[in-house]
């Protein structure tokens, strides 16, 4: 008989006695079997009902003592789940330890799962391997990866060949952004696994992040050529992209941009166009760049940069009313404080001095890509408007400055007067 056909009688049989509690006897695997499917289900309607016949039926078993420290945890009691723990024999299987690992997690105690797990290791706890496997992602995704990598550190000579505990230790040093020691350990992987797409894409990832963008060229394009038919490519395809990009290979980023957009995905495609003008932009091929940002620029308002590009674009190709236009716009998407800015630029325009007006466009795109734009703003902003602007008695990030005033400043400027 099939095991799920076996659950099933079995609760069958326990949803029947349920309103008389006239429960027949169940083993203790039954009972096991019956909570191990729920617990797969993560269906716990019945599960303490049948807990408490298996308690019953067989008083003091450890495994459905530890059944029981998996429903405290399911009830986020992880403290009584820690102190029945500790008052429980050892069974055969990791399942008590990763209750407790998990119940350490949840309280924000990676130093505890550390001391914990290496005196497991030291005191040859056989399922130590097991308890790595759960506890190494699981403490990954809860942000605790300086503990992973103190416990994977000596983890991974002990268990050389796994590579789910290898490929955490990875993650980990990622985490803690020691890109050089994650680089070794996507090496490791790759030397042991030379055709692995997965492999090679976290090696150009990681060279990515360290800014190595021709080692990363390198690494996407062996994933790509490790990648099986029908595979989705597309994010690597993009990434590979990106990296001729930041190379400053342009023609080269636009060739391998139009192959993704061949890869049907609406979510994305606006971003590559974007990033397609960019490339066009940088290579001062502004026409193209113009149409390219034409067909999106009215239905994706949200992207600032795209639409600060699409007005650079059309100042350079002399359609100053559009750029007027989606510059109005644009100034709501933007900081406050910002926003006299992008009035400079649409007086410049309407003054007829597109260079100057450019030359805004371009500071406030370079202002608004920095990570923190605000600390950016106060050390910048003052310089590029005219070393006398705190004469006036303003504060730039308190309150905004009128056009009219920052205007002739401005434009008093030595590399502005042209």
């Amino acid at each position: 008989m099939k095991k799920s056909t076996r659950f099933s009688r079995w609760l069958e049989r326990f949803l029947e006695a349920l309103p008389t509690g006239n429960f027949p006897y169940y083993d203790t695997d039954e009972i096991c079997a019956i909570l191990d499917n729920l617990e797969f289900q993560h269906n716990y309607t019945h599960y303490e009902d049948i807990l408490n016949v298996g308690l019953h039926q067989h008083p003091g078993n450890s495994l459905l003592l530890v059944k029981q420290c998996h429903l405290y945890t399911y009830k986020e009691n992880y403290e009584l789940a820690i102190k029945a723990l500790d008052c429980i024999p050892p069974i055969d299987g990791p399942e008590a330890e990763i209750i407790r690992v998990e119940c350490y997690c949840e309280l924000d105690r990676p130093d505890e799962i550390v001391k914990h797990i290496k005196n497991l290791y030291d005191n040859k706890f056989p399922y130590v391997e097991d308890l790595l496997e759960f506890a190494a992602p699981l403490m990954n995704d809860m942000n605790m990866s300086q503990a992973v990598a103190e416990i994977l550190q000596w983890a991974v000579p002990a268990f050389p060949d796994n590579d789910l505990i290898i490929d955490e230790l990875g993650f980990a040093y990622e985490a803690c952004g020691d890109y050089e020691k994650a680089i070794r350990i996507s090496n490791q992987l790759i030397d042991q696994n030379p055709y692995s797409t997965d492999h090679w894409y976290n090696l150009g990832r990681l060279y990515s992040f360290n800014g190595n963008y021709s080692e990363a060229i390198e690494a996407f394009e062996f994933a790509i050529a490790c990648a099986k038919e029908g595979d989705d490519d597309k994010e690597l395809i993009v990434l590979l992209a990106y990296c001729f990009f930041m190379n400053e290979n342009y023609e080269k980023a636009i060739e391998i941009y139009n192959k993704a957009l061949n890869i049907p995905d609406k979510a994305i495609n606006t971003q590559i166009k974007s990033m397609i003008a960019e490339c066009y932009a940088k290579l001062e091929d502004f026409e193209h760049a113009f149409q390219t940002l034409q067909g999106i620029i009215d239905t994706n308002t949200s992207d600032s940069h795209a639409c600060l590009n699409y007005v650079r674009c059309s100042m350079e190709t002399d359609r100053k009313q559009e750029a007027s236009r989606i510059l109005r716009r644009t100034a709501g998407l933007l900081p406050a404080n910002i926003r006299p800015l992008t009035d400079m630029a649409i007086a410049l325009l309407e003054k007829g001095k597109t260079h100057q007006a450019i030359h805004i466009t371009d500071e406030i795109m370079r202002f608004i890509d920095e990570e923190d734009w605000t600390d950016h703003y106060a050390d910048e902003i003052t310089t590029f408007l005219s070393k006398n602007a705190r004469a006036w008695g303003y504060d730039f990030y308190q309150r905004p400055v009128p056009t009219d005033q920052l205007l002739p400043v401005f434009l008093s400027a030595p590399q502005n007067k042209n």
